[in-house]
């Protein structure tokens, strides 16, 4: 890393097997992120995802951080996205607000669009209408939280009130289109960028991104989500890691989004995911091009099902042998 950043955690909530326990999952979600707070990671990060999609299920995210903030002290509470293309503007500036007051104004604001066809078949909300209906979401949630009425009406103004709420708004993208916007109404940008997959138009969004920040004296934020999985040595992280890879790869080469060539190994690679060995993790961390841009590490993992007790050693790891040899240093925790 080229810059001191701050060190999040993507915490994935697995969908439940017939037969299986959902409070048992949630519950074991909930003791990874009192260990995220307790070895110092500054965020916590988690996706909406609605009926299971990709393997995974929160379609609550905010009340699930509502949990978090009543067993946590400091670390910050973050959406990777809520799906905002599919939200009631008003009533998401309410809830998100709450839970702020709940939290102690721990709560960071990340938006995206649905990728999934069956979300927004059942929400009622056509792919093409997405990007309009993000942004205006945005709009109308800084102004909700800033106290500006909603609705038309006057004497509508959303409780409680929380105005820096504004100035933690991110959006998730990939996109030039999003990366301008975000830059424009300083948003922060979270994103997997990866200059290798990226389409002609698209190409180069970070560094607009970070131009248009420049000009407006904004302080640029870009939280960089990447698979990060260190473990006793490489064939130990591969082979745990391999029944998620194969899974993750059937399902997209299924559903069109990766190719049909692409295999468990190719994976890896494409979706520069650093395993193996901490040592091994901080080299290719290093060697990362998105790592410079970054002023936030997302760390997660590929899959949602692999279970806590093979996840608090790896999130000690990151901790304490991977992101400090990157120049992060952890805060304190804070006992009640």
């Amino acid at each position: 890393m080229s810059r001191p950043f701050k060190l999040g955690f993507m915490l994935r909530i697995p969908t439940v097997d017939q037969g299986g326990s959902v409070e048992a999952v949630y519950r074991d979600a909930l003791d990874l992120a009192v260990a995220a707070d307790q070895l110092g990671f500054d965020s916590l990060w988690v996706t909406q995802h609605h009926f299971g999609g990709v393997d995974s299920s929160l379609p609550s995210p905010l009340v699930f951080l509502a949990a978090v903030a009543a067993r946590t002290t400091r670390i910050r509470l973050g959406t990777t996205i809520i799906t905002a293309s599919l939200e009631h503007p008003i009533r998401l500036a309410e809830d998100i607000a709450t839970l702020d007051v709940l939290s102690s104004g721990r709560v960071e604001v990340g938006l995206g669009t649905s990728s999934s066809e069956l979300e927004r078949q059942v929400f009622g909300v056509a792919a093409g209408d997405q990007r309009g209906l993000l942004h205006e979401t945005a709009h109308q949630l800084v102004n909700a939280w800033k106290g500006r009425p909603v609705g038309g009406h006057a004497d509508a103004v959303v409780q409680p009130h929380r105005p820096t709420l504004a100035d933690r708004v991110w959006l998730a993208t990939i996109t030039r289109a999003h990366a301008l916007f975000a830059a424009e109404h300083g948003f922060g940008l979270i994103t997997n960028y990866r200059p290798s997959s990226l389409t002609p138009d698209n190409a180069g969004y970070l560094d607009d991104y970070n131009a248009i920040g420049s000009r407006t004296g904004a302080a640029p934020r870009i939280a960089m989500s990447r698979g990060v999985f260190p473990s006793a040595d490489r064939e130990a992280a591969r082979r745990l890691l391999m029944p998620h890879a194969i899974r993750f790869v059937d399902r997209g080469t299924r559903l069109g989004w990766l190719p049909s060539s692409c295999t468990p190994d190719d994976f890896f690679t494409r979706e520069d995911f650093h395993y193996g060995h901490p040592e091994e993790v901080v080299a290719s961390l290093r060697d990362d091009p998105g790592l410079p841009y970054a002023s936030e590490l997302l760390t997660g993992m590929l899959s949602a099902r692999i279970p806590p007790r093979d996840l608090i050693p790896t999130m000690e790891r990151i901790a304490i042998d991977v992101a400090p040899a990157l120049g992060w240093r952890p805060q304190p925790a804070v006992l009640n």
